[in-house]
């Protein structure tokens, strides 16, 4: 994500954490690069909840982050107010996040969706009078 101010300029130095909804553990803080930039590598799925604080800014606080194994998601660019660190704002609706590593879904896969997947195969390979080929191993030299 990145953090901005209220005219638009770019946060270098604010300090990010990620809280868990559910378990109420927070991140080591990411603090924004120059282009008021942070990054939370291998984030385990949960829902989660995004702290901004930046001396001489209110403290900006963004619920409802939800992530799901093995996804990318993009948060909104977040807005802090110019204010002392004691003041909170509680960001309640904005706009959804976005999943942004690539232009499809991922998701968990399961032992029991790895075997229905196979039971599928299974009988995609026999329908229709299809045969499934027998695997041929190669000899000691190397022919089938």
């Amino acid at each position: 994500g990145t953090i901005k101010d209220a005219q638009g300029g770019v946060i270098p130095g604010a300090t990010v954490v990620l809280i868990s909804e559910t378990k109420g553990t927070k991140s080591t803080p990411a603090i924004t690069n120059q282009t008021g930039d942070y990054v939370f590598p291998n984030v385990t799925a949960d829902t989660y909840a995004i702290e901004v604080s930046m001396e001489g800014f209110k403290r900006l606080t963004r619920k409802g982050i939800s992530v799901s194994g093995a996804d990318r998601v993009s948060v909104p660019t977040l807005t802090i107010e110019i204010g002392g660190t004691s003041e909170v704002v509680t960001v309640n609706a904005e706009s959804p996040l976005v999943q942004a590593s690539s232009g499809e879904r991922s998701f968990a896969v399961t032992t029991a969706l790895r075997s229905r997947a196979r039971q599928l195969a299974r009988a995609a390979s026999t329908a229709c009078g299809s045969r499934a080929r027998p695997q041929r191993t190669p000899s000691r030299t190397g022919r089938y």
